[in-house]
């Protein structure tokens, strides 16, 4: 008996009252993992601002809020089943040891003191 799987599309939508419309809005939890490996100026940015000082230190008294910029507007959640790979976390991939070839937002040496 073969095993099936169901997929999810998550979106989430802004109701504009003036207008009865919904609009398509960002995912407040989700960065757009795809977009900042492509933009090398959209990676820089994302590494300068999860980096910032101010916002490191925030993680401990408060969660944060990403901007905008950085998040998706669509995930698809894979429901597991039996051992069949998924798809990549949205973190995957943008921390790197230093000596890594893949390509990545972050290298070890950003994140962790000497």
């Amino acid at each position: 008996m073969p095993i099936s799987a169901t997929d999810y599309l998550l979106k989430v939508f802004d109701y504009k009252a003036q207008s009865g419309t919904f609009e398509e809005a960002p995912l407040e939890n989700q960065i757009d993992r795809e977009r900042i490996f492509a933009d090398e100026a959209l990676k820089r940015d994302f590494k300068a601002w999860l980096l910032d000082s101010g916002i490191l230190a925030s993680w401990i008294v408060a969660p944060i809020l990403i901007p905008e910029k950085f998040l998706a507007r669509g995930a698809i959640a894979a429901t597991p089943v039996g051992f069949a790979a998924s798809e990549p976390a949205a973190g995957l991939g943008l921390l790197q040891a230093d000596d890594a070839k893949a390509d990545a937002v972050f290298r070890e040496s950003d994140v962790v003191a000497p």
